[in-house]
């Protein structure tokens, strides 16, 4: 089995904040935001799918979506809440006075303010755990330290979270190449632990592994005693840094090297000199350094001027990308960007700033001291610098594809539309109405497979057009390969196989479904009608052997 080498491991266990998740598993992500319990906003983009994760001292407290099948009203539709009509009242009701669907349905009396605030969370909780699907996309922390808490918070341990996306959706071989380096180390608690984990959660089985965890059971050992089961508590309690390697993953030809728990502060940035803080008349260390950011550097005289300061420069850079913060343009080379660096670490060290009293300039030159050393992090390397690049170009060849509320409102409503369309057999109109909605929101895969349903329902008929079933067949299966969790696609593969005679393709695409949703029954009845007529012939095959052998 491949393993991971000890470099890109400590690489793995401490990712920067500003990545692409192919490079950095999204556990390690969260783990070192639980660890470090930092505040801010972690963003994720894919294609056109953004999602936005709000933390508070490495709390989760709610998580935003602009996935059309992620928002309030597809979620009460799935738990039976809402019927369809109410669903596409109440966004004609958003789209006209600007509310939030919660609001809406709460105005509309389908939903009671009782209810309201479980129904927020466990949506929350379904597109945070979707999260863990996403092997790739790009994401970026930004601090934050002025975060507060909404109304309804998610109210759940990080650790629990990751350990429920692990053991449901994050890839198995990601897991298993991970732990396989681990194999020859015992493991014990970390003396510098700042998550826990809510027992309360676990199955028994669970609870088994944890008592054997005592220091000096290895790695493997506990993997070949326990099996499967015991690689997603395992690889959990390693990424939240409540459970430590008391070794290094050995890679041949290393010298063992002593172990500590995940670093509290980005190891790779070097210290800068750090400048007279305001007001104090202490000199600079050399007088090089005091002639180089004398004039940039003149701090404001009274703390109402370091606020301000300090505040607009916050304002300014959080949403640049790493070379605008750092004042670069992309093609800066790797000396320029050290000099920029550590121009701007000297200016606002938080250490400058401790002659004030106040808790919020503080915060603030802590925050804008974040954003400078991540930026230095991310490119401050060549490899880095190439990573981040390549983000960046994707991000602008996207950029034409950002659509705002109002336009996935708009594709939402003619989706809805065309659903209606369909169930009524009316496949010209729910075609023109689907066609709509994947203009206005291309990236959407819902919208994609009903299109191409349509389309075969439609084509399929006698005489049937070749042409446009396959063009029906494509569209399902690009809808798949964006999100291979929509049962009702892999359904719809199913019922195009068997209705040209593919019996053993669409058991597949059947059983697929069911693997995906387990409550898909469409497929169920499916995979029992197969499963009869199987018998029947094994049955009739049976009773013709027996009257040849007589």
């Amino acid at each position: 089995m491949e393993t991971v080498s000890s470099a890109s491991i400590t690489e793995i266990l401490n990712p920067p904040l500003i990545g692409d998740l192919r490079n950095h598993p999204l556990p390690f992500v969260l783990g070192r935001i639980g660890r470090e319990r930092l505040d801010g906003y972690l963003r994720f983009k894919r294609g056109d799918m953004k999602k936005e994760i709000v933390f508070k001292g490495g709390v989760s407290l709610e998580i935003k979506s602009n996935i059309v099948n992620e928002c309030l009203g597809r979620y009460l539709q799935r738990v039976g809440k809402i019927s369809g009509s109410v669903y596409e009242e109440s966004l004609r009701i958003m789209s006209a006075e600007g509310k939030k669907q919660g609001e809406v349905l709460l105005a509309m009396g389908k939903v009671s303010p009782h209810e309201l605030p479980g129904f927020l969370r466990q949506q929350a909780w379904e597109r945070f755990i979707d999260l863990f699907s996403w092997s790739e996309s790009a994401y970026r922390f930004f601090p934050n330290s002025e975060i507060k808490a909404p109304e309804i918070s998610m109210g759940l341990e990080l650790s629990a979270l990751i350990y429920e996306g692990v053991a449901t959706r994050f890839p198995k071989e990601r897991i298993q190449v991970f732990l396989e380096s681990y194999r020859s180390q015992p493991l014990m608690r970390s003396d510098r632990q700042t998550l826990n984990f809510d027992g309360s959660r676990l199955k028994l089985s669970d609870r088994r592994i944890l008592k054997a965890i005592d220091g000096k059971n290895q790695v493997g050992n506990l993997l070949d005693r326990f099996g499967s089961e015991a690689q997603v508590l395992l690889y959990t309690l390693i990424v939240t840094g409540i459970l430590v390697p008391l070794l290094p993953p050995r890679v041949e030809g290393e010298i063992p090297r002593t172990v500590t728990a995940p670093r509290e502060t980005p190891a790779s940035i070097p210290s800068p000199p750090v400048s007279p803080a305001p007001g104090s008349g202490k000199k600079a260390s050399t007088v090089s350094a005091l002639k180089e950011t004398e004039a940039e550097e003149k701090s404001a005289a009274s703390p109402a001027e370091a606020f301000d300061d300090l505040r607009k420069t916050y304002d300014q850079l959080r949403d640049q990308d790493c070379f605008g913060i750092l004042g670069l343009k992309s093609d800066a080379d790797p000396a320029r960007i050290k000099q920029s660096y550590f121009r701007l670490a000297r200016k606002y060290h938080p250490d400058r700033f401790s002659v004030f009293e106040s808790e919020e300039i503080k915060k603030l030159s802590n925050a804008v001291f974040a954003l400078v050393s991540q930026a230095f992090t991310t490119i401050g390397s060549e490899e880095e610098r190439k990573k981040y690049l390549e983000s960046l170009r994707t991000a602008e060849k996207q950029a034409d594809l950002e659509k705002g509320a109002e336009k996935l409102v708009n594709a939402e409503l003619q989706y809805q539309k065309g659903e209606m369309f369909l169930k009524q057999k009316e496949y010209d109109q729910a075609i023109q109405a689907l066609e709509w909605s994947l203009k206005l929101n291309p990236e959407e895969p819902e919208y994609r497979m009903t299109l191409g349903w349509a389309i075969y329902k439609k084509y399929s008929t006698p005489p049937a057009e070749e042409g446009k079933i396959r063009e029906a067949t494509k569209l399902i299966k690009q809808a798949i390969e964006r999100n291979p969790r929509l049962d009702k696609g892999w359904y719809y593969l199913g019922l195009i196989g068997k209705m040209a005679g593919r019996e053993e393709e669409s058991f597949q695409y059947f059983s697929r479904a069911l693997e995906v949703n387990p409550q898909a029954l469409e497929a169920q009845r499916e995979l029992r009608v197969f499963e009869m007529r199987k018998q029947k012939t094994e049955e009739k095959k049976s009773t013709f052997s027996r009257l040849f052998k007589r």
